[in-house]
Parts: structure tokens; sequence; C-alpha cells
């Protein structure tokens, strides 16, 4: 189970790969930033107890919160449909603030 920190750090660092992705800055190559890069920074930070493959499917989780609203995806993350209750209260007040 994730804790709320590490669900908030999860959500941080979609909006912020979204926010790449939408200003044409997410991916390979010069003045980029890959996803890899992302997720390996949060690896040595907030979510140092999570693999790769668990944050990698953690954000696909996301992406199926995000299209229940309406909301552009993160390419690349395909929704999946078994997002914890937690996960899905996080996010709705998220779209409520925001």
């Amino acid at each position: 189970m994730w804790s709320n920190s590490e669900i908030l750090a999860a959500i941080g660092i979609y909006l912020l790969m979204l926010d790449l992705q939408n200003t044409g800055k997410l991916g390979r190559g010069k003045n980029k930033v890959s996803k890899a890069e992302i997720i390996r920074n949060a690896r040595e930070n907030a979510l140092s107890q999570r693999s790769r493959g668990s944050i990698e499917y953690y954000l696909c989780n996301i992406s199926h919160c995000r299209k229940l609203h309406n909301l552009e995806i993160v390419k690349g993350y395909l929704p999946m449909a078994n997002c914890s209750k937690e996960l899905l209260s996080f996010h709705q007040n998220w779209v409520k603030e925001n």
C-alpha cells in the first residue's frame, strides 16, 4: 500500500511529466527530460522504497483517474483500472482544487 506522501509524490511526478509533454520538453534529445530520468530522481528521493516498475504501474493508475475526469494523460502510461481508493480520493481532491 502506498503512503499518502508517496501518492502525493507520484501525482507530482505525473503532473511534471504532463507539463513537460505539453511544452514539448518530455522525451529524448537535446533540452528534453526523459521519463526514466524523472523516475530515477524520484527513486533517489520521495519514492526510494519503490521499484521503477512499481512507479510506472502507479503512473498508469493515475492515468486511469485522469481518464475518469476526461483529463489529458501522459503518453505511454495507459490507464489501468485497478487504482486504490486513496489514489482516487487524492486525485478527485486535486481536480476540485485545480
